[in-house]
């Protein structure tokens, strides 16, 4: 479903679209201007069409006004992710839901981020999995604007054609891990998204890519507490704090299920290294923001291999033994295919450790083991 949107604030998108567009936003304000009017008004878009396909009906149907900011990446480098609550006033199926609005500049190349969640909602649907549905948001309404292929940007001899795209996605809220306060429900979280990644995975072929801090969320469902994370995955990388080592190293040239399992590990190992009831109060592992691949690839090896390392804070000690076992799981299955490799360089062996499950040692079975058992 498309739609056009409105914002309380003319300087709020100003920022959102433009980070170095500083104005702050107008705490209750009141001025709703429909994006095709603020897209010109920003001077920043060539003439003619800004929106396509909406028609003066679906402008007047579709206001989403914006409020707070809930995440906002401030960076040179990326796709400037801008998270918003936002709601719907006018009577719809809308009015009253907690809603979130995401603005991004991804590729205009790469699958969009709609295009996945509509496939898993597809197929959840025909095959009432319930690991899917109520565990990945629902978008509601979004629309493609100004893409930078049609600009300045467009005209210019770039040899990487990595022209870019701005949508807008209105979906359902979640809330940031930050705000699981207990290690019973943290965990419950981890199990609902790594069984909701395998069913994603097994079902319409998903893969992430991109697990972070940033895109496991949650929700507040009947068992108080239900998993999720968002489809909206990175081309090519990932977020470099909670890549897979082999990854970040370049030892793997293809994107394995155990990769993703091995990000919400160190998501995990961030987390609970971090946060106590909800705020950060450690710097743990902040050097893993600033190493270049090969050395975070180090880093991590050695994590592995030195497990005192590992200090969780007081509020997630009972979490600690099985982020443990899950630290020993990968640091056995690394140090297999080693070994491997040692007796192939000595006597030639032809047995083989397949690289997708190192042997079987990472699975979602294996993964799950633990942390159900714990």
């Amino acid at each position: 479903m498309s739609a056009a949107f409105s914002v309380t604030d003319l300087a709020l998108f100003g920022r959102v679209m433009f980070p170095w567009a500083l104005s702050p936003l107008a705490s209750g304000a009141s001025m709703i201007l429909s994006v095709m009017t603020l897209l010109r008004t920003s001077g920043r878009c060539p003439p003619g069409p800004v929106i396509q396909n909406v028609n003066e009906e679906a402008c007047l149907s579709s206001l989403v006004t914006l409020k707070e900011i809930v995440y906002w990446q401030y960076a040179l480098i990326g796709r400037g992710t801008c998270v918003i609550r936002g709601e719907v006033k006018e009577d719809s199926d809308l009015s009253g839901k907690d809603l979130t609005v995401k603005i991004c500049w991804p590729s205009r190349w790469r699958t969009s981020e709609v295009d996945f969640l509509e496939a898993a909602h597809t197929y959840a649907l025909s095959q009432n999995d319930e690991h899917i549905l109520g565990h990945i948001p629902q978008a509601f309404l979004h629309q493609d604007f100004y893409s930078t292929a049609d600009g300045p940007r467009g005209k210019c001899a770039f040899e990487n054609d990595d022209h870019r795209v701005l949508p807008v996605i209105v979906m359902d809220s979640y809330l940031p891990m930050s705000q699981l306060h207990t290690a019973s429900d943290f965990t419950q979280v981890i199990i609902d998204v790594i069984k909701c990644h395998r069913a994603l995975h097994e079902g319409p072929k998903i893969l992430h890519w991109d697990i972070s801090m940033n895109n496991i969320m949650f929700c507040r469902g009947e068992n108080n507490r239900c998993g999720s994370f968002h489809l909206d995955r990175r081309f090519r990388t990932g977020t470099l704090p909670f890549m897979a080592i082999d990854l970040l190293a370049g030892k793997d040239k293809i994107h394995w299920v155990r990769h993703d399992l091995e990000s919400i590990l160190w998501v995990t190992v961030w987390y609970t290294a971090r946060y106590h009831e909800g705020i950060e109060t450690t710097r743990a592992f902040q050097v893993w923001r600033k190493a270049d691949m090969f050395t975070l690839a180090e880093k991590k090896v050695y994590f592995l291999n030195t497990t005192d390392l590992y200090e969780p804070t007081a509020h997630f000690n009972t979490v600690a033994v099985w982020v443990g076992l899950l630290l020993d799981l990968f640091c056995h299955a690394r140090g297999a295919r080693t070994a491997l490799s040692f007796r192939y360089r000595k006597d030639r062996t032809s047995e083989t450790l397949d690289p997708e499950t190192l042997g079987g040692r990472i699975t979602y079975e294996t993964f799950l083991h633990i942390l159900e058992e714990e």
